[in-house]
C-alpha cells in the first residue's frame, strides 16, 4: 500500500510517499520515521478512517486518514489496513 505524510502541499506530501505493507505495524514504523523520533507513536494510538467518498481524482487513491491520538491526522494511505477495524 502507499502512504504519504500529512503535509501542507500535495506535491510535497507525494514526494515523501512510500510503499509499505498494509499493516498497523508498518504504519507505526512509517510514522515514527517521519517524525524523526520527535514523538512517541504506539499501535494503540493509531486509528484509520475512510476519507471522502470514492477516489481522490488528483492522485487516484481510495484515501484513508491515519490519525494519532492527541496529534490529529498524521498521514494518508491508499486503502484500508489488514485486520484493523476502521474508526467511526
Amino acid at each position: 500500500m502507499k502512504i504519504r505524510p500529512h503535509r501542507g502541499a500535495l506535491a510535497e506530501a507525494m514526494a515523501n510517499c512510500r510503499n509499505i505493507e498494509p499493516t498497523l505495524g508498518a504504519v507505526v514504523e512509517f510514522l515514527r520515521g517521519d517524525g524523526g523520533g520527535a514523538f512517541v507513536v504506539t499501535p494503540d494510538m493509531v486509528s484509520v478512517k475512510k476519507y471522502g467518498s470514492g477516489l481522490d481524482e488528483r492522485i487516484g487513491w481510495d484515501t484513508y486518514a491515519v490519525s494519532v491520538h492527541g496529534m490529529g491526522i498524521m498521514a494518508w494511505i491508499d486503502g484500508p489496513l489488514e485486520g484493523m477495524e476502521l474508526a467511526k
